[in-house]
């Protein structure tokens, strides 16, 4: 197989439909996920790789965690009187707390793993 058909099956794995009439979306969702698995095999060639190994279902949930760990706390400033919010660690009440705390202490002990070297 090539290049193009092992991105085609990585990505046709980890897919997510979402429908909408917006003629844009297919492009914008391909050109993500393009990009996305791109950064995956530039990862996997790295020397970070050698100390952390993601697959590339592992590799979409680090970007997302990190998006979500980043921008949790944000300011509603629409409003008069503008109020702090924060998003919430419980997501329901079937104890995924737990679930989720343990997710974040996974995440911060590998960002704090692997040094991000942009300099090649």
């Amino acid at each position: 197989m090539g290049g193009t058909d092992k991105m085609d099956q990585n990505i046709a794995n980890c897919r997510v439909n979402i429908r909408t009439k917006k003629w844009w979306w297919p492009l914008f969702v391909f050109c993500l996920n393009t990009s996305t698995h791109n950064a995956w095999c530039l990862y996997r060639k790295s020397a970070a790789a050698k100390q952390r190994s993601f697959d590339f279902l592992g590799f979409l949930r680090h970007i997302a965690l990190s998006y979500v760990y980043k921008y949790r706390r944000r300011v509603i400033t629409n409003r008069p009187g503008a109020m702090e919010v924060s998003v919430s660690r419980e997501v329901d009440q079937l104890s995924h707390t737990e679930e989720m705390q343990t997710m974040e202490r996974e995440h911060q002990e590998s960002m704090l793993q692997v040094p991000l070297n942009t300099s090649a």
